[in-house]
């Protein structure tokens, strides 16, 4: 990555892995600074000179202007902007170490924290694409569904830090062709 500038600040940029994924759990921690905000990127496409796609949103949900005012859609763990966590989620306070995973097997993708489902939703299916549709979020056109993807922790200009990045493809039995 390169550095930018982003809102007066210096940054070191997103980060993207070399490899890409179909089916794959990635498991990771951080913690952030108080008012942060970052998150996790899958399914990404290049819109307008911006890679946009499925986020795992990363975000102080009690004190940054966003988690605030943008509701549950846009709290920590959700996808940003579409589908919201569950409202009963563990979420430590900013300083403090947290654990996310994102896991797409098929056409269905879990988002967990701190060893808890919060957020289940199937590719494709006409709920999502309807969520998305409510949204008025600007997105790919083919955004909704699965495609092979690098992942990307954003750089949103706030301070934050990961550990124990692990990322795992998830090798699913082959479809048996139909007679």
């Amino acid at each position: 990555t390169k550095e930018i500038k982003q809102g007066g600040k210096q940054t070191g940029g997103d980060l993207v892995t070399a490899a890409s994924f179909i089916d794959f759990e990635f498991v990771f921690e951080w913690k952030q600074s108080v008012a942060g905000n970052s998150g996790v990127l899958y399914f990404a496409r290049n819109l307008g000179g911006k890679l946009n796609g499925h986020e795992y949103q990363i975000i102080d949900d009690m004190r940054h202007p966003d988690g605030l005012k943008g509701g549950p859609m846009k709290r920590t763990g959700s996808l940003y902007g579409v589908l919201p966590p569950a409202e009963n989620k563990t979420l430590a306070d900013a300083g403090a170490w947290n654990e996310g995973r994102i896991v797409v097997r098929g056409n269905q993708v879990e988002h967990w924290l701190n060893g808890a489902k919060v957020l289940t939703y199937d590719l494709g299916s006409p709920a999502l694409l309807e969520a998305v549709r409510a949204s008025h979020a600007k997105v790919h056109p083919q955004f909704g569904f699965k495609t092979r993807t690098s992942i990307v922790l954003l750089d949103e200009g706030d301070e934050i830090s990961f550990r124990n990045l692990k990322v795992r493809a998830l090798n699913l039995p082959a479809t048996p062709a139909r007679k």
